[in-house]
Parts: C-alpha cells; structure tokens; sequence
C-alpha cells in the first residue's frame, strides 16, 4: 500500500491528457481545502412526494468526491432503503450560475450576483412596485470528476496513509451499496463523468447521459486499474469498446 502511495504522488505531478483536471483542482486548492467545507452543502438532498434527490455540491472543484461525502452518501443510501416513503433516488449535481439581473421599472439596477442552485433561480427586485428579471449562464462542467486527488495528496504528503485507505474504503464500500441497492436509481451524468465519478453512478439501475458527457478513466494513465467498479461494467460493454476505455482513458 506504501508503495502504490508513492506511485500516485509520483503520477500526480506528471501531465496527462487529462491534467486539465488536476488543474482545474488545483486552482481551488486554498479555497476549497484550506477551509472546513460544510458536509451537508457538500452533498444536498432534494425531498420529494415519494422521491428523494441527491445533489453533489462542490462545482468549484468540478465535484470531485471526498472521503466525508462518500460517509454522507452511504448513510443517506441506507436510512432510504428500507423507507417506505421513498420509492426512487435521482442522482445529479449543482449548477454554478452566474445571474444578472435587469434594470427594473423604478430605475434601481440590480447588482450581478453568483450564486449556486440545483434549479432555476427566481425572478427577484427589491423595488415594490415591480419584480426585476434575471438571465442566467450555467456552468455545468461537470458531474463528478472522480475523488479529489489534491485532497489525497496532501493527506500523502503530511504521512495520513489511514486517511487515504479510509478514501478508497468508503468510496468501493459505497460503489458495492448501489450496485446491490433494489430501489430505482436514476443518475444525470452530464458533463464529465470520470473515475470514482462514474463508480458513484453507473452501477445504479438507470443512466442518463447527454450530449455533455464525457466518460473516461483517467486512473489508467497513472497505472491504477479501471477502478470503483469499471473492471466490471467496462467488460460488459459490446464490442472492444470496454477495453479501449480501460486501457487508453
């Protein structure tokens, strides 16, 4: 296990074709990882008549999986199993949108704002005598990247090893739960669905993929196996398509 650590520290600092991502996490690092992220708004839940809606939260960061959240989704999952007020579980992820309001009719032009929501944000004015307009612009890069590997390496970094198996424990633990799981389970998989991203989702009884998404295992790149499950579902797949995904992304 030591030796597989040092690998990956090894592999993290080499570019790939997908360093892009470990770019794209690295420029959150002081943000994201120097401050205590809230766990509940890391992971939301939606509540329906007879529905429950799990909302991965960390856009910033393209909603790359952390060992808390994986504890999180783990519980939800399992207090929801035997409810028989739920009925299915939809897996998607939330939206950093970037809103700007009109001028309204008073003349009080209101300032630009960002904000993250799962839905469509409301038409708002401080004015009494109208209600402003909003246009709004998306960011929906991403599902789920797969785990944060910033978060890993500095937990290698700083000697934590036990932290990093608890990483991979909790998100295999987790993977097994939702393929075993006998509830429908709906995944949205737009935009990019890498990794332990894909291992979070897939194994679920339906998948929703869009014009968006962008599916890979990037860990192969670093001389990890297809891992979370895709050993298994990749060599389903007709054709050689499984094994040209698992060896070359």
């Amino acid at each position: 296990m030591q030796q597989s650590f040092k690998v990956l520290k090894s592999a993290l600092n080499k570019t790939t074709p997908f360093s892009f991502l470990r770019r794209t996490l690295s420029s959150s690092l002081n943000n994201a990882t120097n401050n205590c992220e809230d766990l509940e708004n890391s992971v939301l839940v939606e509540r329906g008549t007879n529905s429950r809606v799990v909302i991965l939260n960390r856009p910033h960061v393209l909603n790359a999986l952390t060992s808390p959240m994986g504890h999180r989704l783990t519980k939800l999952y399992e207090s929801w199993a035997n409810d028989p007020l739920v009925d299915f579980i939809v897996l998607k992820y939330a939206m950093l949108l970037s809103v700007t309001y009109s001028e309204c009719q008073a003349g009080g032009l209101l300032s630009r704002v960002d904000r993250r929501t799962s839905g469509v944000s409301d038409s708002i004015c401080s004015c009494s005598s109208c209600s402003g307009t909003a246009s709004e612009e998306g960011n929906g890069r991403a599902f789920c990247a797969g785990g944060d590997v910033v978060r890993l390496y500095r937990l290698i970094n700083e000697g934590k090893i036990e932290e990093c198996k608890d990483c991979f424990r909790t998100f295999y633990s987790f993977v097994f739960l939702l393929s075993t799981y006998l509830k429908p389970h709906v995944a949205i998989l737009d935009g990019i669905t890498m990794g332990g991203g894909a291992g979070i989702s897939v194994h679920g009884s339906f998948r929703i993929a869009t014009d968006k998404t962008v599916f890979a295992t990037p860990e192969v790149l670093i001389g990890l196996h297809p891992d979370a499950g895709a050993s298994y579902y990749l060599s389903r797949l007709p054709g050689c398509l499984g094994k040209f995904s698992s060896c070359f992304y």
